[in-house]
């Protein structure tokens, strides 16, 4: 055990007050590209998916015959005037994106299904076509808000862990269900205070859940953790194989909260890589020096994404 939070001390003055993850933008693209009308007439519908940035647009131009022509070829031979697009300017000017906002960065292509509601109706939505595609994405745009949806919707029964708010403890104070680890140089305390895992005076120590898991699995985890006075606190996940060994280290999650008082909550997505077992989960801090230093854990969450 003596490499379990090793790892974990060593990395985390790098790792301390490290920010969320940057949020990813994705710009829909393919043959149900609105027009400037379709965008604005269909945009809160298509936000609803909370997965895109923004959009191309199918260019529509209103000649002086009064027929709206479709103009997506750039190579015609067709004459332009610019008053052909002053409908279509005015319909962008009308339309009130709230996050469809970006039109460029990474695009996502699709020919056989849409995300548009309008259009041809005989297609079906992608989410209707692939089930689970536009929360697939809303992970990869963001996992640090997929995380919390999924958390939040999750039943109290569906949390893996055990003693999560640390509402049991033994008649020493410390938390049952939880193990307990620190280096043979700190002599700090472990023990439960007012519904949370506490360490005192710790120079290197964790509490920590052993959880099975298979390859592919995706969880979702979070806790709550408030620090008094020194020391680098840190929420981590790491892996074990079936047999309890250590592996897979390049793939630790390492999350420390934000430099402010009071409480943080700390979330993330993890994927279980190939070859392990078992999921980790560590509540730990490091570097504590003085008689008043704290770090406080409550209301840990793992929660299997089945989808």
């Amino acid at each position: 055990m003596a490499g379990a939070y090793a790892a974990v001390a060593a990395s985390s003055v790098l790792a301390a007050g490290a920010a969320e993850p940057p949020i990813r933008k994705l710009i829909a693209t393919g043959w149900d590209s609105p027009t400037p009308a379709r965008f604005r007439a269909e945009l809160a519908a298509f936000e609803k998916w909370g997965v895109f940035g923004g959009t191309t647009l199918a260019p529509a131009r209103r000649g002086p015959d009064g027929v709206q022509h479709d103009c997506r070829n750039a190579f015609s031979r067709e004459h332009w005037e610019r008053s052909d697009f002053t409908e279509a300017l005015a319909e962008l000017k009308a339309a009130r994106p709230l996050t469809a906002t970006d039109d460029f960065l990474s695009w996502i292509y699709g020919e056989t299904a849409r995300w548009w509601p309008g259009g041809r109706k005989e297609h079906p939505t992608w989410p209707e076509k692939l089930p689970g595609a536009d929360r697939a994405l809303q992970r990869a745009v963001n996992p640090v808000a997929a995380a919390r949806a999924m958390l939040t919707s999750a039943k109290p029964e569906d949390n893996l862990l055990a003693n999560p708010a640390f509402a049991e403890a033994d008649t020493n104070g410390l938390a049952l269900k939880w193990w307990t680890w620190q280096d043979e140089s700190s002599h700090g305390q472990f023990t439960t205070c007012d519904g949370a895992a506490c360490l005192k005076q710790m120079a290197n120590g964790c509490f920590g859940q052993t959880i099975p898991v298979q390859p592919g699995e995706r969880y979702a985890i979070s806790s709550r953790v408030r620090k008094t006075g020194g020391g680098v606190s840190m929420v981590s996940v790491r892996w074990k194989t079936p047999e309890q060994r250590w592996t897979a280290e390049s793939l630790d999650q390492r999350l420390s909260p934000a430099q402010r008082d009071g409480w943080n909550e700390l979330v993330t997505l993890v994927q279980v890589p190939e070859g392990v077992g078992h999921l980790v989960v560590l509540l730990g801090v490091a570097q504590q020096t003085g008689p008043t230093d704290l770090a406080e854990f409550d209301d840990v969450r793992l929660v299997r994404i089945r989808e």
